[in-house]
């Protein structure tokens, strides 16, 4: 396990089954790219007190992470705080979860609704070029263009 103290995916499902339990997986992705699932737990409701309990858990690789990627769900970003080390442990959205799931749902039909495109197809191409910009001032640029 001392290898693998680069990057920690936390995925916690949500009402995907017809039993009343959210499943968290916990991933782990070393400096080789093998990744490795560390740890898997049910739980009932998606809260805070709950994330940290599950952190707690998982405490013995947690102070050798460098990343830690989730989907962006609140309870999650109120418990990383709570573990040893974390001020030294970068937390990210993972982007798939960024872009699928909160561009899709959220941020499309209000982009749309205020921007020159009609459909989801050049807007998501537009976010794309947002998401892979290499510098702050690429970003900036890309996301004026997207917008006007």
């Amino acid at each position: 396990m001392s290898k693998c103290n680069d990057v920690l995916f936390w995925d916690l499902t949500h009402n995907t089954t017809k039993y009343p339990y959210k499943r968290s997986t916990f991933t782990l992705v070393d400096s080789e790219n093998c990744s490795i699932a560390v740890h898997f737990c049910l739980t009932v409701r998606e809260s805070a007190s709950e994330c940290k309990q599950m952190l707690v858990n998982l405490a013995f690789n947690v102070r050798l992470l460098r990343i830690i990627f989730t989907d962006g769900d609140e309870a999650m970003h109120v418990a990383i705080p709570s573990i040893p080390y974390s001020d030294q442990i970068l937390h990210l959205i993972c982007i798939f979860h960024l872009f699928h799931i909160n561009a899709e749902d959220r941020v499309q039909p209000v982009l749309i609704s205020i921007t020159r495109f009609s459909t989801w197809p050049g807007f998501r191409h537009s976010l794309s070029l947002c998401r892979e910009a290499s510098s702050p001032t690429q970003l900036r640029s890309f996301w004026m263009n997207m917008l006007y």
